[in-house]
């Protein structure tokens, strides 16, 4: 049996170190511009910005599914450590990727791909594992309510059986971001922004 408040703490201060580490990755220039400041961390800003987003909407839904989860065992502790795992990596993809996409170098078409690929599959990964740690909290806690949990659209659809056409989908959604990134690197910040707006409008109209 893991102690639910020694968890709980123990990841909120880990997301609190990982989001403080990607806010100092932050180039500040020398000159003082707003400008300066502006090229040379537009690319990293949006990533920022859209991780943030992401972040913030996982831990409501961890928070809300662990304030009411009775049982805390080893199941749901390595299935949090791997959500947290993959989450460790949003400072170093996301950096990379800003430090190597400049897009007022011909709108970013000279960019380097392989770090806006690999920023895509951390997301992907991080929503496999957000998933896997929702399932387990909720199978070892049959009582929780879990209307209340408005998980993204894509963690919805992971959310269901492999055969099943939408998980298809999304597989085949991100085969076609990685082909459309290797091609335009900045497309990642677009397909993450687009992902991120489509669960806004949905969540209105809902």
């Amino acid at each position: 049996m893991v102690d639910k408040e020694r968890l709980t703490s123990f990841m909120d201060n880990t997301i609190a170190v990982i989001m403080t580490i990607c806010l100092l990755q932050f180039q500040i220039p020398s000159s003082g511009q707003a400008l300066d400041f502006i090229q040379n961390n537009l690319a990293y800003m949006i990533a920022y910005g859209l991780s943030f987003i992401y972040v913030s909407k996982a831990w409501y839904n961890q928070q809300w599914l662990m304030k009411q989860a009775q049982v805390v065992n080893r199941k749901i502790y390595v299935s949090c450590m791997q959500w947290l795992f993959s989450f460790s990596l949003l400072p170093v993809l996301a950096t990379w990727m800003g430090r190597t996409m400049n897009l007022f170098d011909n709108f970013g078409l000279n960019s380097q791909k392989i770090p806006a690929m690999l920023f895509i599959c951390m997301l992907y990964l991080w929503g496999f594992t957000y998933v896997n740690m929702r399932k387990a909290i909720i199978n070892e806690n049959p009582s929780i309510d879990v209307q209340p949990d408005g998980q993204m659209e894509a963690f919805r659809i992971l959310g269901r059986p492999l055969w099943e056409i939408g998980t298809l989908v999304w597989v085949v959604g991100l085969l076609t971001s990685l082909s459309i990134t290797f091609i335009y690197p900045p497309a990642a910040l677009i397909i993450i922004a687009t992902e991120t707006r489509w669960d806004v409008v949905k969540k209105r109209n809902s």
